[in-house]
């Protein structure tokens, strides 16, 4: 069973983090803004729909019911997405 990964408590540690996780896939060959942003909102869309228009408390209830892991996992998609953007 894979490791969980330890986030660093720095900005440029969290952003080099990330550098190194799409090295390791070699995703810097697909890495140019066009397709980061459509796959920003592709994710963004996923994780969305973990919360559907509702009221707080009621978005409270879906979110508890989806699964914690599988939100971190798409907010963690979106961030590696967002970091990956600007470089």
């Amino acid at each position: 069973m894979e490791q969980p990964h330890r986030w660093p408590n720095d900005d440029r540690g969290i952003e080099a983090t990330v550098l190194n996780f799409a090295r390791e896939r070699d995703w810097e060959a697909v890495s140019h803004p066009k397709n980061l942003s459509m796959a920003l909102a592709a994710e963004t869309g996923e994780l969305m729909e973990h919360f559907p228009l509702d009221y707080s408390e009621q978005s409270k209830a879906i979110a508890a019911q989806s699964g914690k892991r599988e939100n971190w996992e798409e907010l963690a998609d979106v961030v590696i997405y967002a970091l990956d953007l600007p470089t």
